[in-house]
């Protein structure tokens, strides 16, 4: 038995888990809308790799949180591969939803500031994972019994 799960790990695990279903649900809403197909050829990539990011990479946010909370360290570093492509794709989702009408400018603001805040997150994130707390409590010491 090792040490224990320190406190942060597992607001980030769960921050992860929560965030990456809520963002399944959001992206399987907007399929539904009648210009999805059309969205998706306004991105520079093809749309098959557009539906990746939106679908695959949420579903291994969840995946990466459950892994990191199994105490898999190796998660730790999938998570930090895994989510600049993500930022770039919602940063790409927001270029292209620009309009100016004064409601929509306000929603995109919002938008804007709370994927902002995102990548900050992130960024305290990664330094939280490489603690020493949390590195040892996803390579605790070898201990030899007697």
């Amino acid at each position: 038995m090792g040490p224990q799960r320190p406190q942060l790990v597992g607001l980030i695990c769960w921050i992860l888990i929560i965030g990456g279903f809520g963002g399944l649900a959001l992206a399987l809403k907007a399929t539904g809308a009648d210009t999805f197909a059309h969205s998706l050829e306004g991105f520079p990539y093809p749309p098959w790799v557009a539906e990746i990011f939106m679908f695959g990479l949420r579903a291994l946010m969840v995946i990466v949180g459950i892994l990191m909370y199994e105490r898999q360290g190796w998660a730790r570093y999938l998570y930090i591969v895994l989510m600049p492509p993500f930022f770039m794709h919602q940063y790409f989702v927001l270029a292209l939803t620009v309009t100016h009408t004064a409601p929509e400018a306000q929603k995109l603001a919002l938008h804007r500031y709370a994927l902002d805040a995102g990548v900050v997150l992130y960024l305290v994130s990664i330094v939280i994972l490489f603690l020493r707390p949390v590195r040892r409590y996803y390579h605790p010491p070898l201990y030899i019994d007697e």
